[in-house]
């Protein structure tokens, strides 16, 4: 049976966006910030190149895919879902202020607000122990020094001069979604898809010994106790995150299409 084409737009084009755009060319539309339309049209010739939403929204896309920036998803979440369009945002920060988060549910029903897993890789498996009734959800994030700077921490901690492993900030995955949103950003999905903003709890270390960046999610639950792992190569200050956000985008775009849904 032949797949049925999937219309979708994309809502920003940087790193994350184009590169969603190279291995997914058949982008209905792309919003881009005024500048960016020869580049846009360079790499999408048959693309809808947009500045605006509503030029977005007339190509009729099925989708739109969020991956610009915490203003931006503010500002065009209420309208997409409104529309009846599912909205797949990558700036989960914003939902750290819980009148937009409260604004965008109730926005959805015709459109779905759809969160997914990032960096983590799932959040199945607590999801599934959320129905069994979660107790405690932790996630620690272990990472380079370096790969905190320009961020509050280095006013805190001369992050250069480190020698152990050294816990740097702990707290709430809504303060850590607010106060660290290129690093904790997957802190918000991983506390909608369990016990909420405030009750999961975020730690970050910083550890010159590491190579990798480390993300573990640990959870206890009615049903079962569970402990996920990811490592993935440290993303410096402005630099290319190539990471699990882009790429669960595009599973997620495969599986919308796929006759068997895994």
């Amino acid at each position: 049976m032949a797949q049925s084409p999937l219309r979708f737009a994309i809502l920003g084009f940087g790193r994350i966006g184009r590169r969603i755009a190279r291995l997914r060319p058949d982008v209905a539309a792309v919003l881009v910030r005024p500048g960016q339309e020869y580049a846009a049209r360079s790499l999408l010739p048959d693309t809808v190149i947009a500045t605006t939403l509503q030029q977005v929204l007339a190509v009729g896309p099925r989708i739109v895919v969020e991956v610009a920036s915490a203003s931006l998803l503010r500002a065009v979440a209420v309208p997409v879902l409104s529309a009846g369009v599912d909205l797949i945002p990558l700036s989960l920060g914003a939902f750290c202020d819980e009148a937009f988060l409260a604004a965008a549910t109730a926005a959805a029903g015709p459109g779905r607000l759809v969160i997914l897993p990032g960096t983590m890789g799932s959040l199945d498996l607590l999801g599934a122990a959320r129905e069994s009734g979660l107790t405690a959800v932790k996630y620690v994030s272990t990472r380079p020094p370096r790969g905190l700077a320009r961020t509050l921490l280095t006013d805190r901690f001369d992050l250069d001069a480190m020698t152990q492993a050294t816990l740097v900030w702990s707290g709430s995955a809504r303060d850590a979604g607010r106060d660290f949103p290129d690093n904790c950003n997957l802190t918000v999905g991983i506390a909608l898809a369990g016990m909420g903003l405030d009750a999961t709890w975020v730690e970050m270390v910083a550890d010159p010994a590491a190579i990798r960046t480390t993300h573990r999610l640990i959870f206890s639950s009615g049903g079962s106790d569970g402990y996920l792992v990811v490592e993935a190569p440290p993303i410096p200050p402005g630099g290319d995150p190539a990471d699990f956000a882009a790429f669960s985008v595009l599973r997620l775009l495969r599986r919308w299409q796929a006759p068997v849904f895994i």
